[in-house]
């Protein structure tokens, strides 16, 4: 569920995307099992979209999602909006690391298009 800037994962009510350098969080209705793609028609509710900055907030995101399970108070800030985990379940934390990934790799893609096109220009 969403409740101001905090996305409360284990419920079966957060669907995780990542498009274009932004992880968008959507509230479902009705909820879902937790870490799997939906196949029951749902409502959209809200949405809350995080878009990818060079900070490093998704990088330290990656990295606080390998060990939200040993904290006390499971929540992690990213870009003054909070991700709560104390509703623990391990599929809220891979499809959220997943689509973090999908930014990483779509950032990479992104930097060996730019060094091709600079090399062609650069052999002009």
């Amino acid at each position: 569920m969403l409740k101001g800037n905090v996305i409360y994962f284990g419920y079966g009510t957060i669907c995780v995307g990542a498009g274009r350098y932004y992880i968008k969080f959507t509230e479902i209705y009705p909820p879902q099992i937790v870490g799997e793609i939906y196949t029951e028609k749902v409502s959209y509710l809200r949405e809350i979209i995080i878009r990818y900055s060079n900070d490093k907030s998704f990088e330290k995101l990656l990295i606080d999602l390998d060990k939200v399970w040993q904290l006390d108070n499971k929540r992690i800030e990213i870009q003054n909006r909070f991700l709560d985990f104390n509703n623990y379940h391990e599929g809220s934390i891979k499809v959220v690391k997943n689509a973090i990934i999908k930014i990483f790799d779509e950032i990479e893609k992104d930097k060996k298009a730019i060094d091709e096109i600079n090399q062609v220009f650069k052999g002009r």
